[in-house]
């Protein structure tokens, strides 16, 4: 198996185990997670000229409130330009 094949093999499993662990979270576990950044990354992201994010999709942590703090605190946001 060349390289490739792996990474795509163990991405996909790793998207498995992100999905099943989020199907095991009770909803209000779901609902408070990512409500508000924990105090150590409130921290850093007041420091920082610049933050990187994405848009989640699927089961992927839904990083927009704390990008929406980030920019509140007068941070840059970056997102990802995909065609």
């Amino acid at each position: 198996m060349d390289v490739s094949e792996w990474k795509v093999r163990l991405r996909a499993e790793l998207r498995e185990r992100r999905d099943a662990a989020a199907e095991a979270l009770e909803p209000m576990s779901l609902a408070l997670a990512f409500r508000t950044a924990p105090t150590p990354l409130k921290a850093l992201l007041q420091q920082a000229q610049c933050v990187a994010g994405y848009v989640a999709m699927g089961s992927e942590a839904d990083p927009l409130r704390l990008l929406e703090e980030a920019a509140a605190a007068g941070t840059i946001v970056a997102l990802p330009y995909v065609e």
